[in-house]
C-alpha cells in the first residue's frame, strides 16, 4: 500500500481526447484467459491498437460471483457471455473513425466466433479513484518495486500519487511467454491527473487491457473487484 494524506481533490470532470468505444457482441464463449487471442484477432483489423499512445484493450470481463455462480480460475475454462457483455477499447481522437469499422466484423478468437455489433462512443470520466485489473510486473519485481516503478512512471509525467493499493494477482498468457500481473487502485487524484493517467495508461501491453484504467466511485467499489 502507498498512502499519503492531501487535500480533497477536485471532481466531475470529462474529457474527449480519448475516449471508450463500447460494442455489443455477440459470442457464447471465451476461455478465462483470453486476453492475448483477442488482442490478435483485433490487431488484424486495428493494427494501431499496439504501440499507439492512449490506445488499449479492456479484456472481456464478467462479474466474479453471482446467484450461487463463481467464475472459473483454470486459465482454459470457459467464462460463458450474456448479452450483456460488452467489448471496450480505448482510442484516440484519430483513431476513432477506424475503430468504428469494426461493427459488423467477427473475430476468430481462440477458436470461438465473436460477432462486433453496434458500438457507442463514451468520454473519459475524471473521478478520483481509478483501478486497473492488470498491471505487468517486470521480471524479478515484487510487489514494492511495482509500486515504486509506478510512482516514478508518474513522477515523469509530473503525477504524485497521494494514495495506491495494489490487488489480486493474475497470471497471464502472452503469446508463449507468461506474464505475472497485480491489480492496482489509484485514489485521490484530482481531475487531470485522472484523465492524464486514463489517457496514456500506465507500463506496457496496453494493447492486451494491461495498466488500462477505468474510474470508480470509490474504495469501496474497487474492493468489490477485487472480490
Amino acid at each position: 500500500m502507498y498512502w499519503q494524506e492531501d487535500n480533497a481533490p477536485e471532481k466531475n470532470a470529462a474529457s474527449d481526447a480519448v475516449v471508450d468505444i463500447v460494442y455489443k457482441i455477440r459470442c457464447r464463449c471465451l476461455p478465462v484467459d483470453h486476453a492475448h487471442p483477442l488482442s490478435e484477432a483485433l490487431l488484424e483489423h486495428l493494427p494501431w491498437l499496439k504501440g499507439t499512445p492512449g490506445a488499449g484493450m479492456h479484456p472481456i470481463s464478467i462479474p466474479e460471483a453471482g446467484n450461487g455462480w463463481m467464475r472459473p480460475e483454470g486459465e482454459d475454462e470457459l467464462i460463458h457471455l450474456s448479452r450483456r457483455t460488452r467489448l471496450t477499447l480505448r482510442v484516440p481522437q484519430a483513431h476513432i473513425e477506424s475503430a468504428n469499422t469494426l461493427s459488423g466484423k467477427t473475430l476468430q478468437v481462440a477458436g470461438y466466433d465473436l460477432d462486433v455489433l453496434d458500438a457507442e462512443t463514451r468520454p473519459l470520466l475524471a473521478l478520483e479513484t481509478l483501478f486497473s485489473r492488470y498491471n505487468v510486473l517486470e521480471k524479478g519485481m515484487d510487489e514494492e518495486a511495482f509500486m515504486h516503478a509506478v510512482v516514478e512512471e508518474l513522477a515523469e509525467v509530473g503525477i504524485r500519487p497521494r494514495k495506491m493499493l495494489p490487488g489480486k494477482g493474475r497470471e497471464m498468457r502472452n503469446g508463449e511467454a507468461r506474464l505475472q500481473t497485480l491489480s492496482l487502485m489509484i485514489a485521490d487524484l484530482t481531475h487531470e491527473e485522472s484523465l492524464q493517467i486514463q489517457q496514456r495508461g500506465i507500463g506496457h501491453y496496453q494493447h492486451l487491457g494491461c495498466g488500462v484504467f477505468i474510474p470508480q466511485k470509490g474504495i469501496a467499489e474497487v474492493h468489490e473487484i477485487q472480490e
